[in-house]
């Protein structure tokens, strides 16, 4: 009789066992998929970086093209006043 609370504590200790490896391996498998899709995410989020870069430096353009043609058109009203006068 001794033996038998033995045998169902280890059977149960292996099936905790057994529990316990399957939720590792399925943990493992999880971490896997997590560091593929994290990846993913920051190779995103690098494009972006770069779009933002890209479009400031358009923006930047643009201002410049506008400050230039406020300065032509000034001088051209400048001008024109001129040769009202």
């Amino acid at each position: 009789m001794a033996e038998e609370p033995d045998n169902v504590v280890l059977y149960h200790l292996r099936g905790l066992r057994d529990s316990m490896d399957g939720l590792q391996a399925e943990m493992r498998a999880n971490a896997e998929e997590f560091r593929a899709r994290l990846g993913g995410v920051e190779a995103h989020l690098a494009q972006l970086a770069v779009s933002q870069a890209t479009l400031s430096t358009r923006m930047d353009a643009l201002v410049a093209a506008s400050n230039r043609m406020e300065e032509r058109l000034t001088r051209i009203e400048r001008s024109l006043d001129r040769t009202d006068a």
